[in-house]
């Protein structure tokens, strides 16, 4: 069996726009700190909060059908690599029910998710009106991966 080097972790953004002004863009967005990967990744060995690369995407702008059926609304998706095994110490606890530590560890990363959608779509500022925020362990309860991949 070959294992997966890297896990998961997913930010869903509902953005609120009832005057429709938003021109989100229907191709996704890849953010690096750098284009030395090799490096990135291994800042992020040391320190699970330096996440190396984000994928930022809007289902909403690519549907041609979503407006007319969700008027006022968009969803965005940020994605992120993160290291199982800063998390897999809970994942025998309850979902929903999970340590202080967990939580606090997971507004870590929502923040950090939310500084870099913000920092590249500013426009977004005081539209967000929902986020939901999963690391490998809920993509491991929820969509039955393997270690969050």
């Amino acid at each position: 069996d070959i294992a997966s080097n890297i896990s998961l972790q997913t930010m869903f953004v509902g953005i609120d726009d009832p005057e429709g002004s938003l021109k989100l863009p229907k191709s996704n967005s890849w953010i690096h700190h750098s284009w030395d990967h090799d490096n990135n990744m291994a800042d992020h060995k040391k320190d699970c909060l330096k996440t190396p690369a984000f994928f930022i995407s809007f289902s909403s702008a690519k549907d041609p059908t979503y407006a007319s059926r969700h008027p006022g609304k968009h969803v965005a998706l940020v994605i992120g690599p993160c290291c199982y095994d800063d998390v897999e110490q809970f994942k025998n606890d309850r979902v929903k029910h999970r340590s202080k530590e967990y939580v606090s560890m997971k507004d870590k990363w929502q923040e950090i998710f939310m500084k870099v959608l913000l920092d590249r779509f500013p426009e977004l500022r005081n539209k967000v009106d929902f986020v939901d925020f999963g690391t490998a362990v809920t993509n491991d309860f929820y969509l039955s991966t393997n270690r969050g991949a």
